[in-house]
């Protein structure tokens, strides 16, 4: 009898070996809610509960993926919480990749760009096809999958577990069902949902998100895999109804099929993770939602055991996920190829790209590749990893997509305060042995009008170099575009600035978004004013004439998250220049001195400025710290106001460019900023804004209207501005109060504004 016992002992652990219960794991889409299922993952692998499969659509795909190239719960989450993700996922690029070469929009007035294309019809608008830009989506599912495929020869059942996930194709409404090929471009396919990411071809199909069509693949687990067991880990939401102001709602419940989400209980399981106050981009609560999925797994903990018996030790499983890890290769690359270009834009691209190795790093790639996204002349570069078992180095193919027609720029400032203007731009890139850029623009208003011409043409140098050639006429109104005060109608002194220039500059763009720019300017500035407060229209205006010759270099790093009202990153600028100029004054009928003057004077000005943003706490309070130092060796013109005239004013907040403060034009001073800011989510906020402005010696006027320099440190200024502002997509709205002590007849001054205070480069700018 006890020996009958030993032989069915044996039997039964000899079945269990032969025929171990298998576990397939399925992963729903959801966008950052999918990050629960790093959670189930964790709770399922410390229960020692079996994954033998996994099969994931749109986020589930990513999380799947990684887990069948061998990741573990916790480098996944450590994955999802770097800078390198974030910025993928929302289409920025790093700052330690990301080169200003040619976007003028940076620092113009443009709210909206609108592309141009030409058709048999003719010419029509461009409306961009992804709400994201995909600059770094596209590199990024290489560099995390293109191991995968290369160590499984593109067959994912050979990964650290088998893999399957699914992508939709809209026109013929089919699904497609992935389990061999490119890793990475599966997965990327898998998780396009329409309007938010860009779409990509695989085999001649134009594919979209899986969960388009199905979003839980169980039974494709279930016919893939034939498993005992299927758990299954949910976070979308069931069918609602629209809202009638979401119109990405709308979209998906067009487009978006019906989804079988139940498993029968007689062969799986649903670990059903609510997250109704998570939105479909909220990947900055990593911890919270992962926190969330690992609670929803360990609440259904005990019918999972019961269901399933068999376990695996998280040591052993540790020890085969190490073991599969050594197995991945390199990510070296031998051969650059690149598709649809010419034999001249080829030539471009593989000075960039080719190096004088014969083996390149990935970082290496990332870097160029980043460099060449950069350029406006690129729509888009999508590369392909293929290894190649032979040498045990990948080879790279990338898809070239040019920009071929211009892009229009327009922009709208409306202020009830000043500055209410009009803006209008055209660019046109296109790429031969370099890349060119011909841009130019219109400001329109009563304050201000101006007109720009800008010729470019890069170097395919490793550190791209630009040969940079523009043209420039200003006009500033002080006295028709004066503000009205709140109770008074004080009459403005009369000043009327008119500038014309040309500039030729050799321009070295650097990673960290660093430009460094060696130039030379020629150009006359004419500036038209009373020299009292007490003039008539008859009377005729001071005219001071400036003819100059301008030199110089200037280092410039610009990191800001937005072109005006930044509350992240961070704008440096060091510059020093040299003048030569002739100075000719002819006196109005208001000036005390009524002979001409004339007179030559050559000076060196030197600028340095930082305007950085720290964060305080959490992602609500952050800091703004401002610098402003400013010395000039230049001589006082003629009188008082054509000294003040020639002067730049310190204008740290947008606001202050258009009014005219002459108690902050000085030739040598130093300036500080605090900008404390809270945000009340992604778009706004709130800031108050305080500076002080410190002239080594102020400028002041005599009793025969000539310049001289008060005492050393005894004159200060203080200014203050309270904010709230909405970054609207197309561009900043404003209620913002401010204070500038001293200006006669008006201190206080309430606008509500919307568009940027923006203008193009002056005769006198650092």
């Amino acid at each position: 009898m006890g020996r009958l016992k030993v032989i069915i002992l044996l039997i039964l652990l000899f079945s269990n070996g032969l025929f171990a219960q298998k576990v397939s794991l399925v992963l729903s889409g959801g966008g950052a809610k999918g990050l629960a299922h790093i959670g189930v993952i964790k709770a399922l692998e410390e229960n020692g509960i079996p994954i033998d499969n996994v099969s994931g659509t749109s986020m589930g795909a990513i999380i799947g993926g990684l887990y069948a190239m061998g990741y573990s719960p916790d480098e996944m989450v450590e994955k999802f919480k770097t800078r390198d993700f974030y910025n993928w996922s929302k289409g920025i690029i790093g700052e330690s990749l990301k080169y200003n070469i040619n976007d003028f929009s940076l620092t113009d007035a443009e709210n909206l760009s609108v592309g141009l294309m030409l058709t048999s019809k003719g010419i029509k608008p461009k409306v961009a096809s992804s709400f994201i830009p995909t600059v770094g989506m596209d590199i990024a599912f290489d560099e995390l999958f293109a191991q995968g495929t290369a160590v499984s020869g593109g067959d994912f059942n050979n990964l650290f577990v088998p893999f399957r996930c699914n992508a939709s194709v809209v026109v013929s409404k089919k699904i497609v069902y992935f389990r061999n090929g490119d890793l990475g471009r599966s997965i990327r396919t898998s998780m396009t949902f329409p309007l938010y990411f860009k779409p990509i071809y695989v085999d001649s199909l134009l594919l979209f998100d899986g969960g388009i069509y199905n979003n839980f693949m169980w039974p494709e687990a279930l016919k893939e895999f034939s498993p005992d067991f299927i758990i299954g880990s949910k976070v979308a939401n069931d069918s609602k109804s629209p809202s009638d102001d979401d119109p990405f709602e709308q979209l998906e419940a067009m487009i978006v099929g019906m989804t079988n989400y139940d498993i029968p209980d007689s062969i799986g399981i649903v670990i059903d993770t609510r997250l109704s106050n998570v939105s479909l981009l909220d990947f900055e609560r990593v911890d919270e939602i992962v926190g969330l999925g690992y609670q929803s797994a360990i609440n259904l903990m005990d019918s999972i055991k019961a269901k399933v018996y068999r376990r695996v030790p998280l040591d052993s499983l540790t020890h085969a996920r190490k073991k599969f890890r050594e197995k991945l290769p390199p990510l070296y690359i031998s051969q650059i190829s690149v598709l649809g270009l010419n034999p001249k834009q080829q030539k471009y691209i593989d000075k960039v790209l080719i190096n004088k190795f014969s083996i390149i790093t990935f970082d290496r790639f990332k870097v160029n590749y980043y460099r060449l996204m950069s350029d406006k002349v690129f729509t888009r570069l999508q590369p392909q990893f293929v290894y190649d078992r032979n040498s045990g180095l990948f080879d790279v193919k990338m898809q070239a997509t040019l920009n071929r027609y211009p892009s229009l720029g327009l922009g709208l400032s409306l202020s009830s305060d000043i500055g209410n203007e009009g803006f209008f731009s055209v660019t046109h890139n296109w790429l031969t042995r370099t890349s060119n850029t011909l841009y130019g623009n219109i400001y329109f208003g009563k304050f201000h009008s101006s007109a720009r011409l800008t010729a470019m043409k890069t170097f395919p140098s490793r550190i791209p170099i630009s040969l940079v050639s523009t043209l420039v006429a200003n006009r500033y109104d002080y006295h028709s575009g004066n503000p009205v005060p709140f109770f008074e109608d004080v009459k403005p002194a009369y000043a009327i600035q008119e500038e014309t220039f040309a500039t030729i500059a050799l321009r070295f763009s650097h990673t960290s978004a660093l430009n460094t720019s060696m130039f030379i300017t020629s150009g006359e500035k004419l500036d038209e004013y009373y020299q009292t407060e007490n003039y008539y229209s008859f009377d005729i205006p001071d005219k001071t004439r400036f003819r100059f010759l301008k030199g110089g270099i200037r280092l410039e790093k610009n990191t800001l998250n937005h072109k005006q009202y930044a509350n992240r990153g961070r704008h440096q600028l060091v510059s020093l220049s040299g003048y030569y100029g002739h100075q000719i004054h002819k006196p109005g009928t208001t000036a005390m001195q009524l002979s001409e003057f004339d007179d030559y004077q050559s000076f060196i000005t030197a600028y340095l400025h930082n305007e950085s943003y720290h964060r305080i706490f959490g992602q609500i309070f952050w800091l703004g710290l401002y610098l402003d130092g400013y010395w000039s060796s230049q001589r006082f013109f003629d009188n008082y106001w054509a000294t003040i005239l020639s002067m730049n004013q310190f204008s740290p907040t947008p606001h202050s460019r258009i009014l005219f403060l002459k108690e902050l034009r000085s030739n040598k001073y130093v300036a500080l900023g605090l900008s404390p800011i809270v945000d009340f989510g992604s778009n706004v906020s709130f800031r108050f804004d305080a500076f002080v402005y410190q002239p080594y010696k102020a400028i002041l006027a005599d009793s025969n209207g000539l310049a001289y320099y008060g005492d050393a440190f005894k004159s200060r200024e203080y200014l203050m501005s309270a904010s709230v502002i909405y970054n609207s997509p197309v561009g900043p709205v404003t209620i913002s109060v401010s204070h500038y002590p001293r200006n006669k007849g008006k201190n206080f001054f309430f606008n509500l504004s919307f568009g940027y205070s923006l203008f193009n480069p002056r005769v006198f700018d650092n």
